[in-house]
């Protein structure tokens, strides 16, 4: 067999150089080309569907929520099947008799379960679509969706699932801390300028799945309410939160001709300052006073409660972000990209005494990776060639 192929080749010059040119160019194309990491991405093909409910219990949100949603993805096409052996037990027989009571209550127990893992936690509920080996994601998350799109009434209401990011847990590529060495801003002014600026510049970044912002806090406006003045007043908390629900919104009127000019009319609501929030009204009193919710309380400033921490090199809490690569995607390029995005965009647009700092990199351990590849495969040619010379 060897002597035809080296007979043939002999006769062929022209067919074995092509060949060769052929395989030099693919692997030149294979170079420039194939995605760069320095670790593998062995996940399943998985569609994550996350599902809010603020402020219910794990029970009432498993049987409300995370139950329809499973039942109603269970006939998902491609969904990956898995087997499960329901356990048998055998006492006090002989060996021959054993295996084959073994083996018929694997044929007797023995069903097929979709692959849908969920989780139900305290108001929140997470569900884990796990699809067949070689389903392309995306077309993945049409079905999911799809089969969402059913779900219509079926849930209580408020209640909106949505999908999780199109990457998967090796996607977690960088992470970074604002970090304000002057202390002119506090957390709450950090985790803003993360959540309303820098994570929507890093979020434009070719590759990029998504921006998850961690640590400092949330600001928020609260609203302490006196119950003797809301007694003394006669109004409900209800009336309360009704009434600020409503009054953060603004009304459209209609254009009215005057003097041969237009004029728009609206209605001017946003809340932008803890002034606007205390002058919402409430009621009236039987003169037609307006009751205030500065009349029943105070209005203030301050952090959403959280449930976790950022730490920087033990100097305290931080706040910052976790870019997230796509499925896919060259890990080391979009690392590329997105620091190339720090450095012009996001850094110069930051206040005074705000700086950016990259706490987690892996762009480091792939080019570790890809130098000692090199090395090592330049090492097994120049052996493989002197034992081929020798």
């Amino acid at each position: 067999m060897i002597a035809r192929i080296i007979e043939f080749s002999a006769r062929n010059p022209f067919l074995m150089l092509l060949l060769v040119v052929v395989a030099i160019g693919g692997g030149v194309w294979a170079t420039f080309t194939t995605p760069l990491d320095a670790i593998p991405d062995l996940s399943d093909v998985q569609v994550i569907v996350a599902t809010d409910w603020a402020d219910r219990s794990p029970n009432i949100i498993e049987d409300q929520v995370t139950y329809p949603i499973v039942t109603q993805l269970l006939s998902a096409p491609k969904v990956k099947v898995q087997i499960a052996v329901q356990r048998y037990e055998v006492r006090h027989l002989d060996l021959h008799t054993l295996e084959s009571e073994m083996q018929r209550a694997r044929s007797e127990f023995r069903e097929e379960v979709k692959a849908l893992r969920a989780n139900s936690f305290y108001g929140s509920s997470l569900i884990y679509v796990i699809f067949e080996d070689g389903t392309d994601l995306y077309w993945a998350r049409s079905r999911v969706l799809e089969y969402l799109s059913g779900m219509a009434g079926k849930l209580p209401q408020g209640v909106s699932p949505q999908l999780g990011p199109d990457a998967t847990g090796v996607g977690w590529a960088l992470e970074y801390a604002l970090i304000d060495k002057t202390g002119k801003h506090s957390l709450a002014e950090l985790r803003t300028l993360q959540d309303w600026q820098v994570q929507y510049q890093l979020r434009a970044v070719p590759g990029v799945a998504e921006v998850a912002s961690v640590g400092g806090f949330v600001k928020q406006y609260q609203v302490t309410i006196d119950p003797n003045k809301l007694q003394a007043h006669k109004i409900s908390i209800n009336q309360v939160v009704e009434q600020i629900r409503r009054s953060n919104q603004e009304v459209g009127g209609r254009v009215l001709e005057f003097t041969g000019r237009e004029y728009m009319v609206r209605g001017r609501g946003y809340i932008r300052n803890p002034a606007d929030l205390e002058a919402v009204a409430l009621g009236a009193e039987m003169d037609g006073t307006p009751i205030l919710v500065r009349d029943v309380g105070f209005v203030q400033l301050g952090p959403d409660i959280r449930r976790g921490a950022v730490d920087f090199n033990g100097l305290g809490d931080a706040a910052g972000g976790i870019v997230v690569a796509r499925y896919g995607e060259s890990v080391y390029d979009v690392l590329a990209h997105v620091k190339q995005v720090i450095k012009d965009t996001v850094q110069p647009s930051l206040p005074e005494g705000v700086e950016l700092v990259v706490t987690y990199d892996r762009s480091t351990l792939i080019r570790h990776s890809v130098e000692t590849l090199r090395s090592k495969l330049i090492e097994e040619s120049l052996i493989v060639s002197l034992v081929c010379v020798v």
